[in-house]
């Protein structure tokens, strides 16, 4: 006997341009491609031919478009989450909508005088920007995003070497290579309600990739790899988990010895197939976590950024300082407090040097103590504002 397992429809390829006026600072240009998919109580539509509980895709396309019309968000995170909640709350019939919205790279048109055209824009990259959110009706949101297509090269610093041979291997090591990818990254969002502007942390993370991939000393794709992964988890503490998929994309040096010429290094020719393909997912729990916090600013809604923290353990009846200290970063987040070899069961507190950042404030410091059952990872975050504080154990 047949039965209908998962199940789930909606519209693909829904493409938006949306144009936001503005007489003073210019206008902002954004292309869009949407997807939208739902599931829910659809089963009879499948086994009875019932179309009464069937939400027509065409519907789906003009949601996008009146949604966007409405919407004064400026990421394609919160326009696809915008887009979830909308479903959801006019359709009692889906229990679940998924979005993905991909965006291509536009910017103000720079003309010759060296000043920004207000509304003329320009295309200088095939890179593309995307998120995929989901919710469930009585569920949070998850949130993943990326990019692709982000090419880089570089000209220094890789080298390929040391390599598994077997009777078939033909490859000879190279000290002194081009290393050429197409970047797709997606990371996922640990606490995606946490994050108050995701253009920025996009930003982050871009520029954190770039950075290791130009000064990385390159033993090989994969190692590069690793290296920017391990980066922006390090330095980005609201995402799990990224993953990467860099091809290796070939030049290969151009014999000139029958022309009667050397080649220094300099003349190749680009291959763009078959090429390398390497792919690894780096998680944020092969990582050691310990003790992290979050401070919100509560009188402006933003993160609390550059705010001095430190730990202190209760041991023997002293409170005993941790060697690590740190500032809360753009995020208003301060990761891994407490080294692993010392992280434990007991009693702890954390200080925040509250008046370096608020000197106006009433609370010149705040100390919170809390007792540890276990080395779990334990967050505490701070709900700040100038006259009071408030706190809790979080995840």
């Amino acid at each position: 006997m047949a039965s209908v397992g998962p199940n789930r429809y909606g519209k693909e390829g829904v493409r938006v341009v949306r144009v936001r006026r503005s007489p003073y600072n210019g206008d902002t240009f954004d292309e869009w491609t949407v997807r939208v998919l739902i599931d829910g109580d659809f089963v009879s539509s499948y086994v009875d031919g019932d179309n009464t509980k069937v939400l027509p895709t065409d519907t789906m396309k003009n949601t996008v478009y009146y949604v966007a019309s409405r919407t004064r968000t400026i990421t394609i995170e919160d326009f696809a989450k915008e887009l979830v909640n909308y479903l959801i709350e006019h359709h009692s019939q889906i229990a679940g909508a998924q979005v993905r919205v991909e965006r291509k790279e536009w910017s103000h048109m720079v003309t010759s005088n060296n000043s920004r055209h207000p509304t003329s824009f320009v295309q200088a990259t095939q890179e593309v920007q995307f998120t995929t959110v989901r919710r469930s009706r009585h569920g949070a949101f998850s949130i993943v995003s990326g990019l692709k297509d982000l090419v880089v090269m570089k000209t220094a610093k890789t080298s390929f070497t040391n390599f598994y041979r077997d009777a078939l291997t033909t490859l000879t090591d190279s000290r002194d290579r081009l290393f050429g990818t197409a970047i797709t990254a997606k990371w996922t969002y640990e606490d995606a309600a946490s994050i108050l502007d995701f253009d920025r942390t996009r930003q982050q993370i871009r520029s954190g990739m770039l950075d290791v991939f130009s000064d990385h000393d390159s033993e090989s794709v994969q190692h590069t790899l690793h290296a920017m992964g391990k980066y922006v988890l390090e330095r980005v503490p609201t995402i799990s988990q990224i993953h990467l998929t860099m091809p290796n994309v070939h030049c290969l040096p151009v014999d000139l010895t029958r022309f009667g010429e050397q080649n220094k290094n300099e003349i190749f020719m680009p291959i763009d197939d078959p090429h390398g393909y390497i792919q690894c997912t780096i998680n944020r729990s092969i990582m050691t976590k310990t003790l992290t916090t979050h401070i919100l600013d509560l009188s402006c809604g933003r993160p609390a950024a550059n705010v001095p923290v430190r730990v202190e353990n209760l041991l023997n009846g002293e409170w005993v300082p941790m060697p690590t200290t740190a500032n809360t970063n753009t995020d208003g987040r301060a990761v891994d407090l407490v080294p692993a070899d010392k992280w434990q069961a007991g009693r702890w507190r954390i200080i925040f040097d509250i008046a370096s950042y608020m000197p106006d404030g009433f609370y010149p410091s705040v100390t919170i103590e809390f007792c540890t059952k276990d080395s779990a990872h334990y967050h505490v975050p701070l709900l700040l504002n100038k006259f009071g504080y408030s706190t809790y154990r979080g995840s």
